[in-house]
């Protein structure tokens, strides 16, 4: 307990001396200077030391003490500790802060003071901003700058990403041509088909085997005409009485093609 209050009186120490600097010119002949006076080199120097040391000690706050300091009727305090707390999981511990390259900006009746600092996970860049008629620290701001593993890291993941959605469109694309394709190609097989259908000719019946019907005919002409006389000689017979030896013979008589009779 003791190490917080000695954490919170050099916290309170920090703070009087950013007060201190603005006794003298609270002092000082206002009837013909301008709204606000310049600031020398000194005072800029002083206020960058006093944030650096700001900085440093409310990193190294633990949780109880900075919900302590949450309740402190300074505004600037209860900013500070509000933002700290907005990314120290993102951060981590305060690893140093590049005093070199810290730099200061005036604007008027404000001063900005950024300081690049190094922390357990990534680097960040602090600014605490100072009012000049005050001559007191009126809030603070950590801004997180990813490191370059993690830059690698998300432009990797952005390119892969990139890549996979170029590759899903084109089989997408792919697949929709290959479809009309297909569906062009069965529109046009279809008609041709019937087409066939319709013009192929139904096949020629087969011809008729030939029947040699003039052959036929003589035979049954011959066969008729023996009937007929051997009727006849019959009947001759019967009403002569020639029926014994003397009888005649009846032979085969066959007709020619040229109509002339032969016995």
């Amino acid at each position: 307990m003791n190490k917080n209050w000695k954490k919170l009186g050099s916290l309170f120490l920090s703070l009087t001396c950013a007060v201190a600097m603005s006794v003298v010119p609270a002092f000082a002949d206002t009837e013909s200077t301008p709204a606000y006076l310049p600031v020398e080199e000194s005072t800029l120097n002083s206020m960058l030391s006093t944030s650096e040391s700001l900085i440093d000690e409310l990193c190294g706050y633990g949780d109880e003490d900075l919900e302590a300091l949450k309740t402190s009727d300074y505004q600037f305090t209860v900013r500070a500790v509000e933002a700290w707390q907005s990314v120290q999981d993102e951060l981590g511990a305060l690893v140093s802060y590049d005093a070199e390259e810290a730099t200061y900006e005036v604007d008027g009746d404000f001063v900005t003071c950024t300081i690049p600092a190094e922390f357990e996970y990534n680097p960040a860049t602090v600014r605490v901003y100072w009012n000049m008629v005050s001559q007191q620290a009126t809030d603070m701001t950590f801004t997180v700058e990813s490191s370059i593993s993690v830059l690698m890291g998300e432009a990797g993941t952005n390119t892969v990403t990139g890549l996979c959605v170029v590759f899903v469109v084109l089989i997408f694309l792919v697949v929709i041509i290959f479809l009309f394709g297909k569906i062009g190609a069965g529109s046009k097989t279809q008609p041709t088909e019937t087409e066939k259908k319709a013009v192929t000719p139904a096949p020629a019946p087969a011809p008729a085997p030939a029947v040699n019907i003039p052959a036929v005919a003589a035979a049954q002409d011959d066969i008729e005409l023996q009937i007929v006389l051997g009727m006849a000689i019959a009947m001759y017979e019967e009403e002569t009485g020639a029926a014994g030896g003397d009888s005649y013979v009846v032979r085969s008589i066959r007709k020619n093609r040229k109509n002339n009779w032969k016995r």
